[in-house]
């Protein structure tokens, strides 16, 4: 089975390619996504008049707002709509790919952005309505197909010409990175703009949360990304309070446990708050430049951080749990696990290694997991808040991929009795009505090592995970 918003791009496009292409391209839809992301571009009120194969073309009207004082435009405009003329020409000149935020989730290749340079040349003030135009040749859209399908990443340096009533005002060179935003499957090194996204995202939910350290910290860019992120999901705010309080419980419930585990650590500020949990071991595993980010926000806030010992960790690596037991972890002690925002973003294979980790390599008895999840209907459903939401949640980071499906998979494989899984659903914790919250939930699982005696059988079920696997991913 293809899966629905991850199709390898090809050489050479096909004709789902050109069809999905052609109605991603519209002007109208582009700039309408274009004006709700980046908002200075609706208050320039740049459009997108054209993108035609190679050819594309913006325009920005000439506004008492953004004019100097000699009644011309603002030098730093033309920066502006060169900037986005050129990301615009890149996406028209490669049917098979979207662009994550702007594009709705489809079945192409999804890329992102990442503007390294640019160069404006001014030749005559501008007066009017300008028009931006980029030319892509056919040589370079092949060259950038080329480079996307062997390193997931191109680049390419766009010449912009700069028109007004047809006389060049202006021209412009923009060195523009075109990245793969795929997810993060088992033993794929994670890319910068990948290790971007997951703290742009870490800072956006801490902009979220309600407790007073999380907003300390999450002044400015954070509040700000959060509010942004709402504008276009505003069922957001919801979710994140009823996955605080589930955890929460969570943790009160089994309060006397010593150690705990977080994946994905990102910028929680659960044991830094908890007074009683002060004398738990903490352990907190992420990537590296999110342990950095980390590190420098909550000193620059005075925070107290010396309680959880630090891992910089990819989870779809082999040796993130060597490098957890190297740092003092525990594997006799009963442990609880926190895997808040993760299980949505891996495919099938990386969540069971991880599990199995989990399952197997903590010797205790008593492990207990929290996680939170989407269902399989999510996916699927007409409903459009939850096609908003899974469209926009890819704007601060990777597209969801996997629900609990792939968690029950997971689950027959590594032997893990279905009383010993408490589910509940994000309705639980909220007053609305909105269909959204009944396909979000959260699980306790009990997947600790007394079960051990039947490593064996489990093993021996391999094949059959394996294929199953196959049947929903790439």
């Amino acid at each position: 089975m293809k899966h629905p918003y991850l199709k390898p791009l090809q050489l050479h496009p096909d004709s789902e390619d050109y069809k999905i292409h052609e109605k991603n391209k519209s002007p109208k839809i582009l700039t309408k996504r274009l004006r709700e992301l980046v908002p200075l571009l609706n208050f320039t009120k740049t459009t997108v008049v054209k993108v035609e194969g190679n050819y594309t073309e913006l325009e920005m009207p000439l506004l008492e707002e953004t004019m100097n004082q000699n009644g011309t435009h603002q030098a730093s405009v033309f920066y502006l709509i060169a900037d986005y003329t050129a990301g615009v020409g890149m996406f028209g000149a490669l049917p098979g790919v979207y662009v994550t935020g702007i594009n709705d989730r489809c079945h192409a290749y999804p890329v992102q952005y990442w503007l390294k340079s640019g160069k404006v040349v001014h030749l005559k003030p501008g007066l009017k309505t300008i028009t931006a135009i980029s030319r892509i040749s056919s040589n370079d859209a092949f060259k950038m197909r080329q480079e996307l399908i062997s390193k997931g990443v191109t680049e390419l340096k766009v010449n912009v010409d700069i028109y007004e009533s047809g006389t060049r005002i202006a021209y412009t060179t923009h060195l523009m990175g075109l990245y793969g935003d795929i997810p993060r499957f088992e033993g794929r090194k994670i890319n910068m703009f990948q290790n971007q996204n997951a703290m742009l995202s870490a800072n956006m939910i801490a902009g979220l949360k309600s407790d007073s350290l999380s907003s300390r910290i999450s002044t400015g860019l954070g509040k700000a990304l959060a509010n942004r992120f709402v504008y276009n999901t505003p069922e957001l705010p919801e979710i994140i309070k009823s996955r605080e309080i589930s955890l929460n419980s969570f943790y009160q419930k089994y309060s006397e446990f010593q150690q705990v585990l977080i994946l994905g650590l990102g910028l929680d500020t659960y044991p830094n708050r908890s007074s009683s949990q002060k004398n738990k071991q903490w352990f907190g595993i992420d990537l590296r430049g999110s342990i950095k980010q980390r590190k420098a926000m909550f000193e620059e806030n005075n925070i107290d951080d010396s309680m959880i010992i630090k891992i910089a960790a990819n989870l779809v690596s082999n040796d993130w749990f060597d490098k957890l037991i190297k740092s003092g972890f525990d594997t006799t002690k009963d442990t609880l696990v926190v895997m808040e925002g993760i299980c949505m973003y891996l495919n099938t294979t990386a969540l069971y290694r991880i599990f199995k980790k989990i399952k197997y390599g903590i010797k205790a008895n008593n492990v207990f997991l929290w996680l939170d999840y989407v269902s399989e209907e999510l996916y699927k459903t007409n409903i459009e808040s939850a096609r908003n939401f899974l469209n926009n949640i890819s704007r601060l980071g990777e597209p969801f991929i996997s629900s609990e499906r792939e968690i029950n998979i997971i689950r027959e494989e590594l032997l893990i009795k279905i009383e010993d899984i408490v589910a509940e659903k994000c309705s639980k914790y909220t007053n609305s009505d909105e269909n959204i919250f009944e396909i979000y939930g959260f699980m306790k699982i009990l997947i600790g090592n007394n079960s051990n005696s039947r490593k064996g059988q489990s093993t021996n079920n391999a094949s059959q995970f394996r294929r199953k696997a196959r049947e929903i991913e790439l």
